[in-house]
């Protein structure tokens, strides 16, 4: 019987905007902003942010944050030639798709901008194996670069395999396995990965879909809203023996029933926790109130919630 992935969906998206037509768009968010900025308050797609600028010669730099992570990212390129033109680069990082308000926040900025080149997704499937016995399913790939990382000869362990170069001169497509527990670890994530801390072992397949392979497999903007496609195009990177075929993936459910949106799990602040003590405590003292008045209020839940 097959099991079901521990999660799916988008993990990263590049979009580019000419600047004739969205100049207006992006250009008021970088006034007044230089090398020496403090951390300031800025909206995107009118949800409040901290921002934080850094610039170079040749782009301008603006994170989106919320609690010194960041979330989104956008670029302000320069062109420094002949006609002195810009274009911008809107990035939702990894972490972004686990935010609280990343659905509505990515639907209204695709809805609104549904003409904008995409220029790289990421794509990550979360499966409860350990990454050698998911490799020792064996595998067949067009790559002939396959790169091993974190490897332990004495006991035959592995924590990340590429399949690709990695690197802005591959235009195509390019595929991570790994160890994402190890990952999270290593990289102080925990607090946004607490879903997956409740396994043994979880295995990330990651396709990274590049300018040329985003042309090649017409990758638009609403498209990639559509789960249908974008396990489409997985499976057509990942799932197919014309491309990558991971035999490790017979074991799992590829179907669109399991496909769902990135579950969100976040530790609530301390504000959120006392304000809900407190509406909890005034609530206990109307029910007081209610009983001392002669009010069955216990009589009257059970008639309500049946």
């Amino acid at each position: 019987m097959k099991k079901s992935a521990v999660g799916f969906g988008l993990d990263f998206a590049r979009f580019n905007f000419s600047s004739k037509k969205y100049r207006n768009e992006f250009e008021h968010m970088f006034l007044g902003l230089s090398a020496n900025s403090n951390i300031t308050t800025n909206y995107f797609m009118n949800k409040e942010f901290d921002c934080q600028f850094y610039g170079t010669g040749t782009k301008d730099i603006l994170t989106f944050q919320r609690d010194g992570v960041p979330y989104i990212c956008i670029e302000k390129i320069k062109d420094n030639g002949l006609f002195k033109d810009i274009s911008y680069i809107v990035i939702f990082y990894g972490l972004f798709f686990k935010f609280k308000k990343s659905r509505e926040i990515f639907v209204d900025f695709i809805r609104k901008y549904p003409d904008c080149k995409v220029t790289r997704i990421d794509i990550a499937l979360d499966l409860p194996i350990a990454i050698n016995d998911f490799l020792d399913n064996g595998f067949i790939t067009k790559y002939r670069k396959v790169t091993k990382f974190g490897e332990n000869l004495a006991t035959g362990g592995l924590e990340t395999i590429y399949f690709g170069a990695k690197g802005c001169s591959n235009k195509r497509q390019f595929i991570r396995v790994y160890d994402k527990l190890k990952d999270i670890y290593k990289k102080n994530k925990l607090v946004h990965h607490l879903d997956l801390l409740n396994y043994k072992n979880i295995t990330r397949v990651e396709l990274q879909v590049n300018s040329l392979s985003c042309s090649e497999f017409e990758i638009e903007p609403l498209k990639i809203l559509d789960k249908v496609f974008v396990l489409e195009v997985f499976r057509k990177c990942c799932y197919n023996d014309k491309f990558t075929y991971f035999k490790g993936l017979d074991n799992f459910l590829l179907e669109i029933d399991f496909v769902d949106d990135i579950k969100v799990v976040r530790r609530k602040s301390k504000k959120e926790m006392l304000n809900e003590i407190r509406d909890a405590k005034m609530m206990l003292a109307y029910a007081q109130k209610l009983v001392d008045c002669g009010f069955d209020v216990y009589s009257y839940l059970v008639r309500e919630l049946k």
